[in-house]
């Protein structure tokens, strides 16, 4: 019987070390993922995308060393549904990526048609424009910095949740932001931006992954909490107003980041084993 080769490792270009290995000569589809996550702190394994059994791997060597203790279903399912199948290269979690494309979408239509404004909504009866204000800029450097954030996002934090229980969370912050300015800003005519729902995510998706991403959560957790800090004494917000060419709604973000506090906190923080497969969710 012939010798098996030995398996030929790919290491894709991201911020850990995670790759891919064919452990059948000829077959273009990966046999398993191997992955070293700083964050999860696991040694370097080959997660089978076929079986229940982590094994190990020498670096440098390319040799499997024998299997080792059974990992989590969904612990597995997890990590393998942030590779690319075909390629071994990390996805980005795809439904930020279609809600960056549908921000710079709907910038293409008339801000007036979607923004928040007091008088609509209170006296017409205007109601989307309390979710659609979100979707509106004042400029394209506005759009520009709130499509960066999401795409940050995109790359920090693989989908945890189902689009099914994710998409109500995005329309609840985006409903919170809007009814925290018309009650607690009564001067405010009009609003624009998505500001306040991107502090939300952030919230979220760090309080969300403290316990499967915990370093990366809790610096993301800090920055934001810092900036939000920061903007409430005064010592931040100007140049921001500046380079957007409109005035910076700071209670805007706290709506949003209180709010995304509080979603996380009531779906709860999914544990390594618990952590939900997101091969067919993103």
């Amino acid at each position: 019987m012939p010798e098996s080769p030995a398996p030929t490792i790919r290491t894709s270009k991201c911020w850990f070390a995670i790759g891919s290995v064919s452990l059948q000569p000829g077959d273009g589809r990966p046999e398993a993922v191997v992955c070293y996550c700083g964050d999860i702190k696991q040694p370097l394994y080959f997660i089978s995308t076929r079986g229940r059994h982590a094994v190990q791997v020498l670096l440098g060597q390319g040799q499997v060393s024998g299997p080792v203790s059974p990992v989590s279903t969904r612990f597995r399912d997890r990590l393998v549904g942030r590779i690319d199948g075909e390629s071994g290269h990390l996805s980005l979690s795809k439904r930020y990526l279609w809600l960056a494309a549908s921000l710079v979408l709907l910038y293409l239509l008339p801000a007036p048609w979607l923004e928040l404004q007091r008088g609509a909504v209170l006296g017409s009866g205007e109601l989307w424009r309390l979710v659609t204000a979100h979707w509106s800029h004042v400029g394209l450097v506005h759009l520009g910095l709130n499509t960066l954030g999401v795409l940050v996002l995109a790359n920090l934090f693989p989908a945890q949740d189902r689009w099914q229980s994710w998409l109500p969370c995005l329309v609840v912050l985006a409903l919170a932001v809007s009814i925290t300015l018309l009650v607690t800003l009564p001067m405010l005519a009009w609003y624009r931006g998505f500001s306040g729902c991107l502090y939300g995510l952030f919230i979220y998706e760090g309080i969300r992954h403290l316990r499967v991403q915990p370093w990366t959560a809790v610096a993301v957790l800090a920055l934001v909490t810092g900036k939000l800090a920061n903007d409430a004494l005064g010592l931040g917000g100007t140049g921001t107003s500046v380079l957007i060419g409109a005035p910076v709604v700071e209670t805007a973000h706290i709506a949003g980041a209180v709010t995304g506090a509080i979603l996380a906190l009531v779906r709860g923080v999914p544990g390594r084993s618990g952590a939900q497969s997101t091969a067919q969710h993103q």
